[in-house]
């Protein structure tokens, strides 16, 4: 194509527009590009700009594919479009061609662009052609006649009635290998591979709907098939109503639709072995790590003296090392298995910024530390969003900015970036640190997995350097961005940009309904579901120094039939257990609360932990007290009818608050 292309490209970020361009420059040197990110510039692009061909990223923050696709099948429904994405599903996928869309690509199979355009252009051409010779043949025969010999694309003369075909161009000659008399001779039924009545149904809608498309596998003179897409449509030649066919040989595009759908299913295949082996890899190694982290938190509590409590001190920071390693480890691999979903809930900023900057008070006071927190008070009390990941995120963040710094302060700002238009403004969370600073030639591969600044055998600080890694994959997945502002030797600010929704005002004005504490119990009497001996002792001790009693069952099934025997006030249920597992132990019980409460004649009521009375046909407290700890296994295992959840290894305070939350604060 000697004469200039326009290329209308919808993209938000500068370095995937340019590396677009680029592409398109490799097949296209004379393209003229519009590079545009809003409704309103695109819908002018049209106009004015007018667009050979359209290449459209699927989500950017003020636009979307699916829209720009919507819009320009309304304004030029000719021009090829071309969606590109960093991601995509089969489902979106087909949501996309049936919508309109001319082809996708992957934006990390950027290469197959180029191609891709030219086929669109070719595409369209075609298109356009076609749609030109239905109107010469309606003006003249002469000039059907010129384009129908000369075409480089397959084409057919056909009569619906007898299905004989009427005339053939020289690309259909050379393309079925019949000479072209001889081809005329024949009839569909001779090419076709489907049934004669099916033939004489396309032929008809094709009649009736003055165009069809479809794909068929037509046979070749050597026997040979081929999968063929064909577009048929009627034309009148005197008194006469006849089929005129292009036919496009699609047989290496099926092949590599089948290959993708065979790579499809094997990576979910994948996924799902993937998956599995790290629920269990997770099961196996915080089962027994809870055992050891519980034992040297009950060694803490016994007299010791002081060589023997910084060994213990010592064990137990290795522990807490371990611990967020492998949960670092878990959340990156679920985030690449596309398992982790978004929690959205009403939440409070403030206080989730506290609850970070909290965790690590006492490590910042330890290393003589400054941890500051500035909020703007243009910052709405509560926002709709995944608060746990916010956190995940703020956590990493401080963390890492107080192990890289030796003196000075880590201060914490969260600030509106927009006001919100239709409910989602842009929030930003800067995380500034007087540290060493980041080189300019680490930048680059700051974001990725086991990467660090200083990756050499003598450097003064430890980790996996999957911190900002996860970052990066949690902001991404709450679809926002992050950057870093950094100066060696003078410290480093991480800015993380995300969208979050407003609640609805009348959820926000709704008066929540007032909590009425009980009587907290001097003492409780606790059914203990876990089949690790280990894990076992550690329960029991720690509940027995909170002066509670203890019963041990080794399986789901004696956790039932002791629940049958005595009136417990609590139980903490494991999940992988033998004979029976505890979601199916809960299950259990959770029916026998029922039959009792039929039996008893009282209503069946869901009792909040604040107002739990401990009887034979109420409510029992069950907390889950598993190694289970992948995105979704908490809401899994409550939706089982479990009131709380810990995860392995425990803390000893996280159960004093658990039985807190039930049974008061004499726990």
């Amino acid at each position: 194509m000697s004469h200039p292309i326009n290329v209308l490209i919808v993209e938000d970020l500068l370095t995937d527009a340019l590396l677009v361009q680029h592409e398109v420059r490799g097949v296209l040197p004379e393209s003229s590009f519009q590079v545009v990110e809003t409704e309103p510039d695109f819908l002018a692009a049209l106009e004015s700009f007018r667009p050979a061909v359209i290449l459209s990223d699927y989500s950017i923050p003020q636009f979307d594919g699916m829209t720009a696709l919507r819009l320009a099948r309304e304004h030029v429904p000719d021009t090829p479009f071309i969606i590109i994405t960093g991601s995509i599903n089969e489902e979106r996928a087909v949501e996309c061609m049936k919508a309109g869309a001319w082809d996708y690509i992957l934006k990390d199979r950027i290469m197959r662009l180029g191609p891709a355009v030219l086929a669109a252009l070719e595409r369209g051409r075609e298109r356009r052609e076609k749609s030109w010779t239905t109107e010469a043949l309606r003006q003249s025969e002469e000039l059907f006649r010129n384009l129908f010999e000369k075409h480089a694309a397959v084409k057919l003369v056909v009569d619906p009635d007898s299905t004989a075909i009427v005339d053939a161009n020289q690309a259909a000659a050379e393309f079925y290998g019949w000479p072209r008399e001889q081809l005329k001779a024949k009839h569909v039924t001779d090419i076709h591979s489907l049934p004669l009545e099916q033939i004489k149904s396309k032929m008809r809608q094709a009649t009736a709907e003055q165009c069809v498309r479809f794909e068929v596998r037509h046979k070749l003179a050597d026997g040979t098939l081929r999968d063929v897409e064909i577009f048929s449509s009627p034309f009148q030649s005197g008194e006469k109503t006849l089929l005129h066919s292009i036919i496009h040989d699609i047989t290496d595009r099926k092949k590599a639709e089948a290959a993708l759908v065979a790579a499809k299913e094997q990576a979910e295949a994948a996924n799902i072995a993937k998956s599995e082996f790290l629920a269990n890899m997770s099961h196996e190694l915080r089962t027994p790590f809870n055992g050891i982290m519980g034992m040297l938190q009950i060694l803490r509590t016994t007299p010791l003296n002081r060589d023997q409590t910084g060994y213990v001190d010592a064990a137990l920071q290795a522990s807490e090392r371990f611990t967020g390693l492998l949960s670092d480890i878990l959340a990156l691999s679920s985030l690449d298995a596309g398992r982790s979903a978004l929690h959205v809930a009403e939440f409070s900023p403030a206080d989730t910024l506290k609850s970070v900057t909290e965790m690590f008070t006492l490590r910042a006071r330890e290393k003589g530390l400054a941890l500051e927190t500035a909020i703007d008070p243009a910052m709405p009390q509560t926002l709709l969003g995944d608060a746990t990941r916010v956190r995940q995120i703020l956590f990493n963040l401080v963390g890492n900015a107080l192990k890289f710094m030796e003196q000075g302060a880590v201060q914490v700002r969260v600030s509106p970036l927009s006001a919100a238009v239709t409910g989602v403004s842009r929030y930003m969370f800067s995380i500034a640190d007087t540290g060493i600073g980041i080189p300019d030639d680490k930048l680059a591969t700051l974001f990725k997995p086991f990467v660090q600044a200083d990756g050499s055998l003598t450097r003064a600080h430890e980790g996996a350097g999957l911190g900002l890694v996860l970052v990066k994959r949690l902001v991404e997945l709450m679809n926002g961005s992050c950057c870093i502002e950094t100066e060696a030797g003078r410290g480093t600010t991480v800015h993380v940009i995300l969208p979050l929704d407003l609640p609805r005002q009348e959820a926000a004005d709704t008066a929540r309904e007032a909590v009425h504490p009980v009587e907290p119990k001097e003492q409780l009497d606790i059914l203990v579901a876990e089949d690790d001996k280990l894990n076992q002792m550690f329960l029991t001790l720690v509940l027995e120094s909170l002066g509670h009693q203890v019963t041990v069952a080794a399986n789901g099934q004696e956790a039932v039939d002791l629940y049958m025997a005595r009136n417990f006030d609590c139980i903490l249920m494991d999940i992988q257990m033998p004979v029976m597992t505890g979601v199916e132990a809960t299950q259990c019980i959770r029916e026998k609360e029922g039959v009792r409460r039929k039996e008893e004649g009282s209503p069946s009521v869901d009792l909040q932990p604040s107002s739990f009375s401990p009887q034979p046909s109420k409510h029992i407290p069950i907390i889950a007290v598993t190694a289970h700890n992948q995105p979704g296994d908490r809401e899994r295992f409550l939706a089982a009818g479990m009131d709380d959840y810990l995860a392995k290894p425990v803390d000893v305070r996280e159960v004093r608050v658990a039985l807190e939350c039930f049974f008061g604060h004499a726990t």
